[in-house]
């Protein structure tokens, strides 16, 4: 079997639905691609989510003098380096490819994502563990949203399953069409007995990820649904499913 490449898997992870005729086909048989896409769609997500206020802000200079200070008190004066922000750019003799420049931009929106921890719309914990122990895979499933009430609207929702604490599904639909005073939510439904949980509303380029909340049953709520809501302050599901599709278990 053939896998995607890097730059295809980079694409797919941003939303770019279209980069392959085949990705829903292949990405619901392929364990390797499929994970791949879940784990650059996480990163993707939290880079989208910070926002200016989450950006790390480098420390006055006095606070560095007053470590050296209590560090060396009883030592001559030495030379206090300036904060990490001030240090200038290293340059680069030649430039990147564009497979670089994906894998980068990737690379660069993980680092902000650890470093900011909180803030934006996920939350990620850290869990320390031995080097001696392994770290145990996710479970990944994708599911294909097919047109229901939108037939030209086409997607994917992909459930990540880190522990009991940790579920996350990461939607991306392509396709919807923008009508003034509506918006469209994300659901999880219960086709047994027609219960919903809303996990959130869907941004407007098409692409939303979200916490699953902690109890919820994804044995019973295995439907992915993306509604046409009216702007009328009711919580309650419009009726109008542009897209729907089911979890594999």
């Amino acid at each position: 079997m053939s896998h995607y490449d890097e730059i295809t898997l980079a694409l797919l992870a941003l939303g770019e639905t279209q980069a392959t005729a085949d990705n829903a086909a292949h990405l619901s048989t392929c364990d390797r691609c499929r994970d791949a896409v879940d784990q650059l769609g996480a990163v993707v997500a939290t880079g989208r989510a910070i926002q200016t206020g989450d950006y790390p802000v480098a420390p006055p200079a006095a606070v560095w003098a007053r470590i050296v200070e209590e560090i060396h008190h009883d030592d001559a004066p030495i030379a206090v380096e300036a904060p990490l922000a001030e240090v200038a750019p290293i340059t680069r003799s030649r430039p990147r490819s564009p497979r670089s420049r994906w894998v980068l931009a990737l690379g660069a929106a993980a680092a902000v994502g650890l470093i900011v921890g909180v803030g934006g719309t996920w939350t990620f914990t850290r869990i320390s563990t031995p080097a001696s122990q392994p770290i145990a895979q996710a479970q990944v499933s994708v599911a294909v949203l097919r047109p229901l009430d939108t037939p030209a609207a086409s997607g994917t929702a992909v459930l990540r399953v880190e522990s009991a604490d940790q579920r996350t599904v990461t939607v991306t639909v392509a396709n919807l069409p923008s009508q003034p005073g509506t918006f469209y939510e994300v659901w999880l439904i219960d086709p047994t007995n027609s219960h919903l949980v809303s996990l959130g509303v869907l941004s407007v380029d098409g692409r939303g990820a979200y916490l699953v909340p902690p109890g919820l049953d994804l044995a019973q709520y295995i439907a992915v649904d993306v509604s046409l809501q009216p702007m009328n302050g009711s919580p309650a599901h419009s009726k109008h499913s542009a897209v729907r599709g089911i979890i594999p278990a």
